[in-house]
């Protein structure tokens, strides 16, 4: 369709109450994009924006970039190069890029990859050189990467699998053979990975039998047999293991369903204390700073809530004490952990089974959770029952 068919106004009102807006293959004129980008500098409500399929160039790339109210940003299929994306690695608040199809060449993902924005990144069907792998590599920031498509060799998987920062990566219709699947299988962070539609056969599968980090991984369409694939029977952290597309038999694949679903068990078991023993740790670690206690309980509560979305959830209910929000945590206990999303699987665990690794892992938990929130002063007005409940508790 002619987005310029469509009136400004009736435009607004149709994303007055929302905050995302798809324009995609709306063969745009340089007269849309305009009146376009008027729209998005007065209704900073729109959070989320997708333009694929328009053919856009750079000159028009440069100002959405400077729309400064985006957080996610998809431009799959357009003709952005490396002074757009220099734009766009330059945007304070965008989170989520999808730029899958454009015309990047190292020097545009570089820029990327110093962006202090952005953790989730698409660069899929692009041009990824030595020196792309390179940047990307050293990339301090983004938590999800999708290299799809790219031609991407062993020798190239070599220098990608020594990024420590990544927890998803999906590497899907590649070139990736045993070896490069050897270089993966030695990462210690990632959680998710696809190698779909690659090269790898049974002696790659075996070296990803051994990873104890990852929780879902898809070797669909490889060259793995049963000889590769019986090596799965043992791994106790996937949580998700697609496979078709292998010459995997029926008893081999039956074997390691059952594997997959006792994991699936014992993790459930883990999260139903999860929340549970993170405040327990917090109480305890904090206990002989009682307003530092509260400070960081309070803002740790406040970040969870606040991530999960919780429908429920008012943040006034925990400014008091952080008893009001320990205790808002334990009467919805199942509720939320049904929207709690976890990535590190193996932490998990721990915290379930070694209280004493659980302190550490907990360290690192309310260090990336309380990391970017204000601080609270340390002169909190604590409730005399907050605080003789809270501490009962240890």
């Amino acid at each position: 369709m002619q987005f310029n068919s469509i009136s400004i106004g009736e435009l607004v009102k149709t994303i007055t109450q929302q905050n995302k807006l798809v324009l995609n293959n709306c063969n745009l004129t340089i007269f849309d994009c305009n009146n376009l980008l008027e729209l998005l500098r007065t209704n900073t409500q729109i959070k989320i924006l997708s333009l694929d399929g328009n053919q856009l160039e750079d000159n028009i790339i440069l100002q959405v970039a400077a729309i400064s109210s985006l957080e996610e940003l998809s431009l799959s299929e357009n003709n952005v190069g490396d002074n757009g994306a220099q734009a766009l690695a330059n945007s304070q608040k965008l989170t989520t890029l999808y730029l899958n199809y454009n015309l990047l060449t190292h020097l545009g993902i570089n820029f990327l990859t110093h962006s202090l924005s952005l953790t989730k990144l698409n660069l899929s069907q692009n041009t990824i050189d030595d020196k792309a792998i390179e940047a990307l590599a050293k990339a301090k920031r983004l938590k999800i990467l999708y290299l799809d498509g790219c031609k991407l060799d062993d020798k190239k998987i070599k220098h990608l699998s020594e990024n420590k920062i990544l927890h998803e990566l999906s590497l899907r219709l590649n070139k990736i053979s045993n070896e490069g699947a050897r270089y993966l299988a030695q990462n210690t962070t990632l959680c998710l990975l696809d190698v779909s539609n690659n090269l790898i056969g049974n002696e790659g599968a075996r070296y990803f039998a051994q990873n104890k980090n990852l929780g879902l991984l898809n070797i669909n369409y490889n060259r793995v047999n049963d000889d590769g694939a019986i090596a799965f029977k043992d791994n106790q952290s996937l949580l998700l293991l697609q496979r078709v597309g292998n010459n995997i038999s029926s008893n081999v694949d039956q074997e390691l369903t059952n594997r997959i679903d006792a994991n699936i068990a014992r993790i459930e078991k883990a999260r139903e204390s999860y929340i549970t023993i993170v405040i327990m740790f917090a109480i305890f670690k904090l206990r002989n700073n009682k307003n530092k206690l509260f400070c960081l309980a309070d803002e740790l509560l406040i970040n969870i809530l606040s991530y999960l979305n919780f429908p429920s959830f008012k943040q006034k209910q925990i400014t008091r004490s952080s008893y009001e929000g320990a205790k808002f945590i334990f009467d919805n206990n199942r509720a939320i952990e049904q929207r709690l999303q976890i990535t590190d699987w193996p932490g998990v665990l721990r915290l379930q089974e070694n209280q004493a690794q659980g302190t550490d892992y907990f360290s690192f938990f309310v260090e990336a959770n309380i990391k970017s929130t204000k601080k609270h002063e340390s002169s909190r007005e604590i409730s005399e029952v907050g605080e003789k409940n809270l501490f009962s508790m240890t």
